[in-house]
């Protein structure tokens, strides 16, 4: 695995140096192979005189450390043409997280990159984005640190680079009741502590083509992501077997689709299905077990909804894999069941056996479609089984189902 450090920085490259001096001593897989620091105008020059060049601090850290340099790039936002000089405004701010976002973004997409993402340098606004990128796209294995250096007047200090092997005498400052003065003191002793940040690794939820478009913006991550968590609505389209939410559609074969509808149903109007208990109790409304429902054992099935002729449809399809019903036997949804029972019990009976692998269809069209495993889940088909009877619903509440056609 590849590991890969992305730093904030303002006008101090020390955080780089430090922050490897950090990787480093937790182990190889650490040692960045690639650098990308994030800086505005100002910073470049003094970030590309430390970290690029032959004779600069990170060539010597690495020559002490008896390791590669890495890979090393500097990057600066702009809007427009024009590079920013400082986050000051909400348009350096904007362009400054979506650069930062779209960076974090296309690292995570190759699934053997280890992401370290340092937020040590840089104004609050710098690395509150480039945190916030992290939580969007990284991965579980990834990293958000902060780095401290101790005795803390060490950070203030131009020529304190990493605890060097070696101590070196370098000038600090110190500050008193009477002021700041300079004195000269040695690293030796010196310290860098590497303070890990908990995240929450969205990038697993947000792998959908939509939210890795090459211009996609920082806020436009935010608002579509913001639309997904507020999904409720779910809508069932009967003639075009779609199921829709957070504007995602997937689109299921006629038995997955007839199976998925039919819970829906059942959830939506609140259905009591069966006359045996589960594990000691009546089934909550809503619940469906389909071997009650297939052989007949139904509560006023037939009067539960608006869509009555469209269910006989459903439990055909269900049964027959396929659609279509005979006009004249939509009149009691609960006959027709009871005829398909006593005409064709062993088809019945392969239905049931089969429910399994119509499940995994289901789950199966719900991942390649939606391309969003959060939408996925908040999906799925709920189940529980008693040892005789299994039952489904989905975690939906009744008004948040609507079913068309």
């Amino acid at each position: 695995m590849k590991a890969v450090l992305i730093v904030t920085g303002g006008a101090t490259p020390q955080v780089v140096t430090e922050t490897v001096w950090k990787l480093h001593e937790r182990g190889p897989a650490y040692m960045p192979a690639e650098l990308f620091v994030v800086v505005t105008s100002y910073g470049e020059a003094l970030f590309t005189r430390a970290l690029k060049s032959k004779n600069g601090q990170l060539a010597g850290l690495c020559t002490e450390l008896d390791v590669p340099m890495p890979k090393v790039s500097i990057e600066v936002p702009r809007i427009g043409r024009r590079k920013i000089a400082d986050v000051r405004t909400a348009e350096d701010a904007a362009a400054y997280g979506t650069h930062v976002t779209r960076l974090v973004r296309d690292q995570a997409r190759d699934p053997d990159t280890l992401i370290h993402v340092s937020v040590a340098g840089g104004r609050k606004t710098m690395s509150y984005y480039a945190g916030a990128a992290l939580g969007l796209f990284g991965r579980p294995h990834d990293e958000l640190s902060h780095v401290l250096v101790e005795p803390a007047w060490f950070e203030d200090c131009p020529d304190y680079w990493w605890p060097y092997r070696t101590p070196r005498q370098v000038e600090v400052r110190l500050r008193t009741a009477d002021g700041v003065r300079l004195e000269r003191r040695s690293t030796k002793g010196s310290r860098v502590d590497m303070v890990m940040t908990p995240f929450v690794p969205l990038g697993v939820f947000l792998a959908g083509r939509d939210f890795f478009r090459a211009d996609l913006d920082y806020a436009e991550v935010v608002t579509r992501l913001n639309a997904t968590l507020a999904a409720r609505r779910l809508v069932i389209d009967l003639p075009t077997h779609s199921v829709a939410l957070g504007g995602q559609v997937a689109v299921l074969d006629a038995q997955p689709f007839a199976l998925y509808a039919l819970i829906a149903t059942a959830t939506r109007d609140r259905w009591i299905v069966g006359d045996v208990y589960l594990k000691g109790r009546q089934p909550q409304p809503g619940m469906i077990s389909l071997q009650s429902l297939v052989r007949g054992r139904i509560a006023d099935a037939a009067e539960c909804g608006e869509h009555r002729g469209a269910l006989l449809d459903l439990v055909y399809a269900l049964l027959y894999a396929r659609t279509g019903v005979n006009e004249g036997n939509r009149e009691n949804l609960s006959q027709a069941l009871a005829g398909i029972r006593s005409n064709d019990r062993n088809r019945i009976d392969r239905f049931l056996k089969s429910r399994r692998s119509q499940m995994s269809k289901i789950t199966k069209a719900f991942a390649s479609q939606l391309g969003n495993p959060w939408l996925a889940d908040r999906l799925a088909i709920r189940a529980t089984d008693d040892g005789t009877n299994s039952w489904y619903w989905l975690a939906f509440e009744p008004h948040e189902i609507e079913i068309r056609g």
